[in-house]
């Protein structure tokens, strides 16, 4: 059986770290987990202190609606889109909308999402 490679399908993220939300398909479905990363945060950290918790990952869920649903829990949409899979972009782009219907960061959601459809 052939290894599945997960997909970058959204990558959001501050000074602190990232958010990235992967996929892959299978029998036609498509299947999400979601990996935080905090790792900046290594070094306000004491050396007793546990990194442990700086990177994270989700359960898998079946459907993009649920993979977003993940990504609620962490504001995602108050984030910088850093990657967007072309596949997802214009559902990923409605809900943000949806979510922030009148959030000037619409404009950097708009530019990752073109940005999107020419090189992810």
């Amino acid at each position: 059986m052939d290894k599945i490679k997960p997909e970058v399908i959204l990558e959001v993220g501050a000074e602190g770290g990232s958010i990235t939300l992967f996929g892959f398909e299978r029998n036609g479905n498509w299947y999400f987990t979601l990996k935080t990363n905090e790792g900046t945060m290594l070094d306000f950290l004491e050396e007793e202190e546990s990194v442990d918790n700086l990177v994270r990952n989700s359960r898998l869920v079946e459907g993009i609606e649920k993979g977003l649903a993940l990504l609620d829990y962490y504001l995602w949409t108050q984030l910088n889109p850093r990657k967007i899979h072309k596949n997802f972009g214009e559902f990923i782009l409605n809900e943000f909308k949806k979510r922030r219907p009148s959030d000037p960061r619409l404009i950097r959601w708009e530019r990752a999402f073109e940005k999107s459809k020419l090189f992810y």
